[in-house]
């Protein structure tokens, strides 16, 4: 990474007879204003050519800058990588099963000394008509921390919040 004066950079004819979009330049431009600094590189060859960074460069001479940091490259094709990639527009929050409207199944583990009624989930993407086969007293089978045991349902419940603390585990099946 050198440094070079701006003026000293030559352009093409390529680039100086095309017009870049408007949101690259507000883009770059944005950038600059909030961080003071390049967010792509100059690119030029050995003599003094721009070869990529046509944006930037246009940016700066508005700005009114004099030095700008530049690659030197004797590649004719482009064998490198913005300096900053823009940040990804933020995808909305996917919903987790804690704050989503999630069944839960309540029950006690069959072959368990201990009658603690404890809680699963059942998965989002079962449907309606697979939820609706669940009745109270039925055994089905759950994830637990061992792998797989039967639970004798105690009670089925419709929430929007999860009802503990802790990660619950997902209801696997019906036990036939």
């Amino acid at each position: 990474m050198t440094y070079m004066r701006l003026e000293n950079i030559k352009i093409k004819d390529s680039f100086s007879t095309t017009l870049p979009k408007e949101e690259k330049v507000a883009v770059c431009k944005a950038y600059w204003e909030i961080h003071k600094k390049q967010d792509r590189y100059i690119i030029v060859d050995h003599n003094n050519v721009l070869i990529d960074g046509y944006i930037q460069y246009l940016v700066l001479k508005e700005v009114g800058i004099e030095i700008v940091e530049v690659k030197i490259s004797d590649k004719k094709r482009k064998k490198w990588s913005r300096k900053r990639m823009l940040p990804k527009q933020s995808k909305p929050k996917k919903l987790t099963y804690r704050e989503s409207n999630t069944t839960y199944v309540f029950g006690t583990l069959l072959y368990s000394r201990s009658k603690k009624e404890r809680v699963w989930r059942i998965p989002s993407n079962w449907k309606d008509d697979r939820i609706a086969d669940f009745n109270i007293g039925d055994v089905v089978m759950v994830h637990n921390q061992n792998g797989l045991s039967p639970i004798k349902i105690t009670r089925i419940e419709k929430l929007n919040n999860c009802p503990v603390d802790i990660p619950v585990k997902k209801v696997v099946g019906k036990y036939y």
